[in-house]
């Protein structure tokens, strides 16, 4: 059984029993879910012959995910997202917890709330940007896109200057001098 390689022929734990057995796997390599596998069998061996259940699988659908598919649908948000920061709403939950205050609110269709959302959430965002505008009276560093934008402009300013068409030559050693090309 050890030279077996197809999945159709015995099923993998005896596979890996036959292999423990003829001392082709260590003991200390044998896989963690072994044991447990061994010790607490199932009540039927999964086989690769074995009929399916009959039982139909439901889908798990939550009212959030129908809203957040129309939000996705409508706008596209490209914003980045710190995982490490559990405390951070995203743009997302934030349409969503005004959806649904919204709407327990009651007396508009689904639609019109939608809307009424999508607009304090495209204000509220306005909003904080508007703030962190205020705060900053003096030039914030912001690493790489700071240094890049910097380069931009220096690329184009030395673009728009008139280069020499020759290189300046080093009188002394007859080369070129390198800081002339750039």
């Amino acid at each position: 059984m050890a030279g077996a390689r197809l999945e159709k022929v015995g099923t993998i734990f005896a596979r890996m029993n036959s292999l423990l057995k003829k001392n082709v796997l260590h003991p200390e390599d044998k896989p963690i879910w072994f044991e447990i596998y061994a010790l607490h069998p199932p009540y039927t061996e999964p086989r690769y012959d074995q009929e399916g259940s009959a039982e139909e699988v439901r889908e798990i659908l939550y009212e959030e995910d129908l809203i957040r598919s129309k939000l996705h649908e409508r706008v596209k948000q490209y914003d980045t997202i710190n995982f490490a920061d559990h405390k951070a709403e995203t743009k997302t939950q934030k349409f969503i917890s005004l959806y649904t205050n919204l709407k327990a609110q009651g007396a508009l269709d689904d639609e019109k709330i939608f809307e009424i959302a999508l607009e304090q959430l495209k204000s509220s965002s306005k909003q904080r940007v508007e703030v962190l505008e205020d705060e900053i009276h003096e030039p914030v560093d912001f690493g790489l896109i700071k240094s890049f934008t910097e380069a931009t402009r220096e690329a184009k300013k030395d673009a728009e200057e008139p280069k020499d068409k020759a290189p300046k030559r080093n009188d002394n050693s007859g080369s070129i001098d390198i800081k002339s090309l750039f």
